[in-house]
């Protein structure tokens, strides 16, 4: 169950889908990193690879409290909001056991 809270410029949605989909490739890697011990604790490119996830998620983080502000949604729990990156639409979306049948 999903409800619409904001409708967001083009933009903003091509910001954070540019980090979400960086983020989600950072992840791939680490993962791929993590099957290689020895690699991956003496690799400059794996400590580059941690270095880029942690200023990704600085950047995806800034742009929600930057959004949070500039559409009035302090109310709602971040967690529980999310981005259509087609529609540009942000919605609510309630946790399963919080919904009611």
């Amino acid at each position: 169950m999903s409800v619409v809270i904001a409708e967001i410029e083009k933009e903003e949605v091509n910001e954070i889908e540019g980090c979400f989909e960086r983020l989600n490739s950072l992840r791939e890697l680490a993962l791929a990193f993590e099957a290689d011990e020895i690699f991956n604790k003496k690799s400059n490119i794996y400590q580059k690879m941690l270095d880029d996830t942690t200023q990704t998620r600085k950047r995806f983080d800034m742009w929600w409290d930057k959004i949070i502000e500039k559409y009035d949604l302090q109310d709602y729990k971040r967690e529980e909001m999310r981005v259509d990156f087609l529609s540009q639409e942000i919605t609510l979306v309630k946790s399963v056991e919080n919904c009611q049948v």
